[in-house]
């Protein structure tokens, strides 16, 4: 499978590297969200900790030492400069320009490197030798984060607070002042920064995986994951403009789109998912002996699956149009169901190995929690027959409901595949050959 020097392997940097980055920009993220009345000490504090944090965790659970930190902090710093354009004034020159990204790597650098020394007085246990899955989970993670200031986006109504792209109000969209971005401006140009850090990730994910794991079928499933990243940045930018253009008044803004756009996403999420799962070792080592009744499990949760796809889509056509809201709740009534009995039959069938398990539970809950989400939508938007709450109230509600969809449908694909994994022979039987 692998035939490259581990030593040499560069995947817990890169893991830590982007991991950092992709949790510090989701406390900026958070910070920032209008009125954005977190104080600059406490936000400042909390990147730091979280970059003394990272090299923590890298110290404690690989082998890297001190160099090692300093490695992924750069990697990190690098990754942030997507942002420091935002921090410039048009009156910066070329040298301080330099000295700042040098500066912002260098520190992150020693940060990460500090945390790095912490942890490696409590190592523990043997690192790991392959780094795809987590990487991959770094990237779902990130991407939940992209989904949930979608969610946003689509609740504030900011779709279209800036009008073009892929600039901003006429400036290229990484040089765009973060002093500009009030009100729906900030959703709508976070949301479009955040999704080039996923793609970004996604990128360097595919690549790394082309270099470490020889397993064709998969090489082309992330590299597939790349390609749909890069489509759904490019129906994001449509539907705002309706066709490839840089101005801010020549455009055509497509809500079609913006439903569609809103599924990709999570159907990227799910694809990731799916990648991490594939390069675990759960999935690699040899299935046990096969469950009773493991054929009404595939059925089961791939109906379950494919009915939370169509799910999601209904729930962005309520959230874009405002139609078919009862479908949506008929359908997730039908949804509830289906996935209690996967849910539960995963989690308590004997047989199923304890991530088989774990992932039922989790089902369990999660659909539990969307189930009065939903109702909480519902009630706010006036659906139920009420009155509609002002636009502030509802929108934690709907966007909360739209996230844990996401995830639902991360866990039903995961649960899904894991099934059909135990359902295959085992190596050397008579059906194996």
């Amino acid at each position: 499978m692998r035939d490259h020097d581990p030593g040499r392997d560069v995947g817990d940097l890169l893991t830590f590297g982007f991991g950092i980055a992709i949790a510090m920009w989701a406390i900026g993220y958070v910070a920032r969200i209008p009125p954005g009345l977190a104080p600059n000490w406490l936000v400042f504090g909390a990147l730091v900790a979280c970059m003394v944090a990272g090299g923590w965790l890298l110290g404690r659970t690989t082998r890297r030492g001190v160099r090692g930190g300093l490695a992924a902090g750069a990697i990190s710093g690098t990754v942030n400069l997507l942002v420091l354009g935002s921090l410039l004034k048009d009156d910066h020159g070329g040298a301080e320009i330099a000295l700042g990204i040098g500066a912002a790597i260098a520190i992150s650098g020693a940060l990460v490197a500090v945390g790095t020394a912490i942890g490696m007085r409590s190592r523990r246990g043997t690192p790991r030798a392959d780094w795809v899955a987590p990487f991959a989970v770094v990237t779902a993670v990130a991407t939940v984060v992209l989904v949930a200031s979608g969610g946003l986006v689509t609740g504030f109504q900011a779709g279209l607070a800036v009008p073009d792209w892929p600039n901003s109000y006429g400036r290229f969209m990484f040089l765009y002042p973060l002093a500009k971005m009030t009100g729906g401006v900030y959703y709508e140009h976070a949301h479009r920064l955040y999704g080039s850090l996923v793609g970004l990730t996604t990128l360097v994910l595919t690549i790394y995986t082309w270099r470490v794991d020889r397993r064709p079928w998969f090489r082309w499933l992330v590299t597939a994951a790349l390609g749909l990243v890069i489509v759904q940045g490019i129906m994001g930018g449509l539907r705002v403009t309706g066709r490839p253009t840089l101005s801010t008044t020549d455009v055509a803004p497509n809500l079609t789109l913006a439903v569609v756009h809103g599924v990709v996403g999570q159907l990227f999420l799910a694809t990731v998912a799916a990648i991490a799962i594939f390069a675990t070792e759960a999935w690699k080592r040899a299935p046990g002996p096969r469950p009773d009744g493991i054929e009404s499990d595939i059925s089961l949760t791939t109906l379950l699956g494919v009915g939370l796809i169509a799910q999601l889509g209904l729930g962005a056509i309520v959230r874009h149009f405002e139609a078919l809201p009862i479908v949506h709740i008929t359908v997730g009534v039908g949804l509830f169901a289906l996935g209690l009995a996967a849910g539960l039959r995963a989690w308590a069938s004997e047989g199923r190995p304890p991530h088989v398990r774990r992932i039922g539970r989790l089902l369990v809950v999660g659909l539990s929690l969307q189930i009065l989400l939903g109702i909480a939508a519902a009630v706010v938007t006036g659906v139920l027959g009420g009155h509609r709450q002002p636009l502030g109230i509802e929108v934690p509600f709907t966007s909360a409901h739209q996230v844990v969809g996401a995830l639902l449908l991360t866990a039903a694909v995961a649960l899904a595949l894991f099934t059909r994994r135990m359902a295959a022979p085992p190596p050397g039987s008579a059906s194996a050959l």
